[in-house]
């Protein structure tokens, strides 16, 4: 028979473990068996932000949450749209930290400053290629001239940014970088994808069916910048089974294409 005083030990440490997660210490990424697990377990991640020094639009939850999938899932990786290399460190990070082999592609449409021009007084649009009448996405004019403008005016371009974040973080030989735009890339099933090109209407509904032939069932979509009537468009291009959000990052198991 146990004790008042052990069942109040057990009660205290049920509680803590319900509202403090964290204070159960790191997952164990080996034993966890699907992606709503991990979407659970993901309170309790670790990772070292002094690792990733770089530049970027992800939140610390949204980090955490790509460095426990580049640890959990699968390769080969497919990352589109790495821009200066915040998420392709914290991917390559993770894969490093497994202690398995997993190819990591990551594919940068490397724009210039020609493939940049205004939309209307408050908005920039990108156009690849330059000459083209779509635009493959739009910032503000004050976002363009802060963030982007500087990195695709510079000699090096983004790639030269990336390359050498890459280098500087001590992780480039785990990624190998492709230049272009992605729907150029040969078709074949990933195991886990990230996009970073799927932030509004106009890119899904222009890059959603290029994507499908880099997915098959069993792969994971991770997608940035993903809002609830985001999500509700995706569900017109891929079948979605478990999944998960963090923050605006939304990470889902393709089960039909």
């Amino acid at each position: 028979m146990n004790s008042p005083l052990t069942n109040l030990v057990r009660s205290v440490r049920k509680t803590v473990r319900r509202f403090w997660p964290g204070l159960q210490g790191p997952p164990d990424y080996s034993r966890i068996r699907s992606l709503a697990e991990l979407g659970r377990l993901q309170p309790r991640v670790q990772f070292d932000f002094t690792r990733a020094p770089v530049p970027g639009w992800l939140t610390p939850a949204e980090q955490r949450a790509l460095y426990s999938l580049a640890r959990w899932a699968p390769g080969p990786f497919l990352e589109i749209g790495p821009w200066l290399g915040l998420s392709t460190v914290t991917l390559a990070l993770g894969i490093a930290d497994s202690g398995e082999k997993k190819d990591f592609v990551t594919r940068e449409i490397n724009p210039t400053s020609a493939n940049f021009r205004p939309i209307d007084a408050e908005h920039i649009g990108l156009y690849s290629p330059p000459e083209s009448t779509e635009s493959m996405g739009v910032c503000s004019r004050e976002s363009f001239e802060r963030d982007i403008e500087p990195v695709v005016s510079d000699p090096g371009g983004v790639a030269g940014h990336l390359k050498e974040n890459l280098a500087r973080c001590g992780v480039a030989e785990r990624v190998r970088v492709s230049l272009g735009d992605f729907r150029e890339l040969e078709a074949q099933p990933y195991r886990f994808v990230f996009s970073d090109a799927l932030h509004d209407e106009l890119e899904i509904r222009r890059n959603s069916p290029h994507l499908r032939r880099f997915l098959s069932v069993g792969s994971i979509l991770a997608c940035h910048d993903t809002t609830d009537a985001n999500v509700k468009l995706l569900n017109e291009y891929f079948r979605f089974g478990e999944y998960f959000r963090a923050d605006s990052l939304f990470v889902a198991e393709i089960v039909k294409i």
